[in-house]
């Protein structure tokens, strides 16, 4: 990933990632140069022609934790549809995690509803999800307790900055 890489910023991004290069931190950059990194660049410049709302999800079910998964890319997907009963949705909420995991798929699902109904995540009463924007980065994090966090990972993220890794 690195071979066309600047050398000052292939050592920037890896010490960004704590014990480099053990497996954990190279399993890391590859989901963010996969993931991470591209869906902040592409809030960051559609933030300057539309209204733009960040999230992430680090909700894990106890079945998420034990395979070690995580709220890997996609494991939201279950919760945005409420899909428990299928094959997969059965597995992630196994282990006693359904009655949990409903409530952080209603919470989501009311921002989707939300945003469906008025063009925007939050409810009528008031704003509690910021906007996006390239200079306060405000994201939801769905989680057990969902809250707002401003620049999550900003380390990470500045580490990335003028790295051309899709050439």
């Amino acid at each position: 990933m690195f071979e066309n890489t600047d050398p000052k910023a292939k050592e920037r991004i890896t010490n960004a990632y704590t014990n480099y290069p053990e497996k954990e931190a190279v399993l890391g950059i590859g989901r963010d140069a996969t993931f991470h990194i591209p869906s902040v660049w592409y809030a960051e410049a559609y933030s300057r022609f539309e209204k733009t709302w960040m999230y992430r999800f680090d909700y894990k079910t106890a079945a998420m934790r034990i395979s070690k998964l995580g709220a890997t890319h996609g494991m939201e997907i279950p919760f945005a549809f409420q899909t428990f009963d299928s094959a997969f949705g059965k597995r992630i909420v196994s282990y006693g995690s359904r009655s949990a995991a409903l409530k952080v798929s209603h919470r989501m699902q009311g921002h989707w509803v939300n945003f469906a109904k008025y063009g925007n995540p939050n409810p009528p009463e008031g704003e509690i999800w910021p906007k996006y924007d390239e200079t306060n980065h405000y994201t939801m994090i769905f989680d057990k307790k969902d809250y707002i966090e401003k620049d999550p990972d900003g380390m990470i993220r500045l580490a990335w900055e003028g790295v051309g890794i899709y050439k």
